[in-house]
């Protein structure tokens, strides 16, 4: 049975993924990049020095869906705040700050955002793989054709995390709770390497690191060495030439929020959560939180 309904879901992804965002589309159109990452086209937001206001020095400039928020200022983590939106009654229940780099522009934008389940599919040169994740079960699946369901390989009996393509050829796939309730949470805390082996022309994968928490986003380095993982409590740096993962500490606070997004730019990361964004400086790696508070926003 559940065959099945990954058969329909599979089904579903594919008609999906023939539509796309057309310039004829109103401004709010939302699209979504070959990682599987929504973005917000540049044409939505709006620069903040167009805006005309003072802008703080201490501020952090941003494209914002938003005519008030075209900048961001640091602040001490509100506690209280954050607990408030958490709260089904609340009228801002279910909503996160997403951010995304456009034409060299950090941008953010109010995102429903759901960690109940999740599936994610990316294209690559002789196939497709698709990820699902859930409270329940998840796995990794690799197709080498799209009109076969038959052709599907099992790459991890795993919750899907992230996937990060660095190309048609090579991808990496992180994995969180494993799907067997037998067994320890954390052993699916996993980072795995897919790529078309030169010799066979076929893809293979193999696990290439464990992450001692649960990741729940990631992204690839401007440079295409480093694969950033937000993970619980800490941030984790993995260095794909090398194969070495590396912890950046976080406050405490952090372990608290839900991360549904994390992007480079300017030499910092930028992570996506409820009720604002943190900001990691990777040369100094001092860490800011810049509160949005959503009864402040005007739409445009």
């Amino acid at each position: 049975m559940k065959h099945n309904v990954f058969i329909i879901v599979l089904t579903l992804l594919l008609m999906l993924s023939l539509c796309s965002c057309h310039s004829d589309q109103p401004a709010g159109c939302v699209t979504t990049d070959g990682n599987g990452t929504t973005v917000i086209p540049s044409e939505t937001t709006k620069a903040s020095d167009d805006s005309g206001d003072s802008v703080p020095e201490n501020a952090l400039k941003v494209r914002s869906v938003y005519s008030s928020k075209n900048y961001l200022i640091p602040g001490e983590f509100d506690r209280a705040y954050y607990n408030s939106l958490l709260y089904v009654d609340s009228e801002y229940y279910g909503l996160y700050t997403y951010t995304s780099v456009i034409n060299n522009n950090l941008c953010i934008t109010n995102y429903p955002y759901s960690a109940s389940s999740k599936i994610e599919r990316i294209f690559v040169k002789w196939g497709i793989f698709v990820g699902t994740a859930s409270h329940y079960d998840g796995k990794v699946l690799y197709f080498e054709s799209v009109n076969d369901p038959s052709s599907e390989k099992l790459i991890a009996d795993e919750c899907l995390s992230s996937f990060i393509k660095v190309s048609n050829e090579n991808v990496y796939i992180i994995t969180g709770s494993p799907s067997d309730p037998g067994k320890s949470k954390d052993e699916g805390f996993n980072i795995y390497h897919a790529f078309i082996d030169a010799g066979t022309q076929k893809w293979t994968w193999s696990k290439e690191a464990h992450l001692p928490e649960l990741p729940q986003q990631a992204t690839l380095s401007n440079d295409g060495k480093i694969i950033y993982i937000a993970c619980m409590k800490n941030i984790y740096a993995y260095d794909i030439l090398t194969g070495t993962l590396l912890a950046l500490s976080m406050p405490d606070y952090w372990a608290e929020t839900i991360k549904i997004s994390i992007t480079e730019h300017n030499g910092k990361l930028y992570v996506g959560s409820r009720g604002g964004i943190s900001e990691l400086d990777l040369n100094t790696k001092q860490c800011l939180w810049y509160p949005v508070y959503y009864d402040e926003l005007s739409e445009k």
